[in-house]
C-alpha cells in the first residue's frame, strides 16, 4: 500500500522515541514514520527522505529543537513544523515561535497528537502550489496597522498599562488579531483548551507575556501599504460585527458569537499575504469580476485558500479555517447548521449588496442553495435587516462609510 504521508520525530530520548512507535503503529498503512536522536541526524533524514511534518522534542543537546526547526524552515520551507516538549518555560516558547507552526506539551494524548498531525496534512491539500506554499510556510507573521502597532507600543510603555486596553487593540488588528490566536492555541500556554476570541487570547498571555512578544521578540509587523492595509482592516471589522450580530440573533453562545466575528475580521487575511508577500496591488477592471479566478491565475491559488493553509498551519480553531477557506462557496462545504462559515458567508454577501461592491456581477450574493441546505433560507430577510442596522452604525460612528476594499 502507498503510503501517503511521511512524519519524522525527533527526540534524544530512546524509551520517548519506542514509546512514539508504539503510539502512531496502528496509521502506519497511512503514515510513514522516520526518527532521529538528535537535529544533525534529522537534517540528514531530511536530506534524503521526502518529509511532510517534522515533531521535534524542544530540550536536546548540541542542536536544540528550535535550531533544528530554524533550519528547517530555511531549508524545507513545505515541511510542517511542530514542537512535542516538556519544556513549558516561557524562554523555550519565545524562542521557538519564529520557525513553529505549532506547540505540543508533553504528555501528549494519542488523539491529540495525532489529530493535529492529520489536521496539519489536511491543511497542505488546500495549496497545489508548491512555491507558493513554501512562501507561506516561512511566514511568522502577518502586518499590521501601524497605528494599531503604535498604540500597543505606547500601552506597554506606559507607567502603568493596561492589559484590556491592549486587548482591544489587538482584536481590532487582522494581524495581531491572527498572531496572537496561534499564540494562545499553543497548547503549552492555552492548557488544552481552543482560544477563538483574540481578547480573551491576549488576556490569557498576560501583560508580561505581551510584552516579551511585543518588545523583546517581536511577533507584530508593521504594514508597508498602510491604505491598502486600512481597506482590508474596514472590510474585516464590519464583516466580523455583521456575522457576530446574526450569531446572537440565531441565540448561539457568546463564545460562538465571538468565533464569527474572529472568523469574520480573518475572513480576507490572504489577501494581506497577496499584497504584503507576493506584490499583488488592489484589483481593477476585469479582474474585480473575478477576483478570485485571477489569483488562481497568477499566484495558482486563491485569497481564500492562501489565508486559510497559513491559519491552518498557526493551529487556528478548524471552524475560523473553514470560514475563510469557503466564504465564497460554502455549499462546497455542506455542514448541518448555522456556524462560523455561515456567518461569515452571509455578512460579507449582505455587506456588499447594501454597499453595493463593485460591478458586473462582482457583488458576492448569498448562496440561497446552500442556506436551504442547511434549513436556513427563511432567516435570510432578518439578517438582512440586521447587516442593515450594523451597517448603519457604523457609517454614524465613522468606522466604515463605505469600505473600499474590493469584496473577498
Amino acid at each position: 500500500m502507498t503510503v501517503e504521508r511521511t512524519l519524522l520525530f525527533v527526540d534524544d530520548e530512546p524509551r520517548i522515541i519506542d514509546g512514539i512507535k508504539r503510539m502512531m503503529r496502528p496509521l502506519r498503512d497511512d503514515w510513514g514514520i522516520l526518527t532521529a536522536t538528535s537535529g544533525p541526524e534529522a537534517l540528514r533524514l531530511l536530506a534524503e527522505n521526502h518529509v511532510d511534518v517534522v515533531i521535534s522534542d524542544m530540550r536536546m543537546p548540541g542542536m536544540d529543537g528550535a535550531e533544528l526547526l530554524d533550519r528547517v524552515m530555511r531549508d524545507h520551507p513545505n515541511v510542517v513544523r511542530i514542537i512535542l516538549s516538556g519544556q513549558s518555560d516561557s524562554e523555550s516558547i519565545m524562542r521557538s515561535i519564529g520557525p513553529t507552526h505549532q506547540y505540543l506539551s508533553k504528555p501528549c494524548a494519542p488523539e491529540v497528537l495525532r489529530a493535529t498531525i492529520a489536521r496539519a496534512c489536511s491543511i497542505r491539500d488546500l495549496l497545489c502550489n508548491a512555491g507558493l506554499a513554501a512562501i507561506i510556510s516561512r511566514l511568522s507573521s502577518l502586518p499590521s496597522m501601524p497605528n494599531a502597532y503604535g498604540q500597543v507600543i505606547a500601552e506597554l510603555q506606559a507607567p502603568q498599562p493596561s492589559l484590556p486596553n491592549i486587548a482591544r487593540i489587538i482584536a481590532d488588528d487582522i494581524g495581531m488579531s491572527a498572531k496572537i490566536l496561534q499564540l494562545v492555541n499553543f497548547s503549552m500556554i492555552r492548557g488544552g483548551r481552543t482560544v477563538a476570541s483574540p481578547i480573551e487570547a491576549t488576556m490569557a498571555l498576560g501583560l508580561e507575556n505581551i510584552r516579551s512578544l511585543v518588545l523583546t521578540v517581536r511577533v507584530f509587523e508593521q504594514a508597508d501599504e498602510p491604505t491598502t492595509m486600512f481597506e482590508l482592516w474596514q472590510h474585516g471589522r464590519l464583516v466580523g460585527s455583521i456575522a457576530k450580530a446574526i450569531a446572537v440573533a440565531e441565540q448561539r453562545r457568546p463564545d460562538e458569537a465571538e468565533m464569527c466575528y474572529t472568523a469574520g475580521m480573518l475572513h480576507d487575511c490572504g489577501r494581506l499575504i497577496l499584497c504584503a508577500r507576493l506584490e499583488s496591488g488592489p484589483a481593477e477592471g476585469d479582474a474585480v469580476r473575478d477576483l478570485t479566478g485571477m489569483e488562481r491565475a497568477k499566484f495558482g491559488a486563491a485569497h481564500s485558500e492562501i489565508g486559510a493553509y497559513l491559519l491552518g498551519l498557526w493551529g487556528l480553531p478548524f471552524p475560523i479555517v473553514e470560514a475563510v477557506a469557503h466564504h465564497h462557496h460554502p455549499e462546497a462545504f455542506p455542514g448541518t447548521g448555522f456556524t462560523p462559515l455561515t456567518a461569515v458567508h452571509v455578512a460579507e454577501a449582505l455587506m456588499c449588496e447594501q454597499l453595493e461592491y463593485g460591478v458586473e456581477g462582482a457583488v458576492p450574493a448569498v448562496s440561497i442553495p446552500y442556506l436551504t441546505s442547511i434549513g436556513l433560507a427563511d432567516r435570510l430577510p432578518a439578517w438582512r435587516t440586521i447587516a442593515s442596522q450594523i451597517i448603519a452604525d457604523f457609517t454614524r460612528d465613522g468606522h466604515a462609510a463605505a469600505p473600499t476594499t474590493r469584496s473577498g
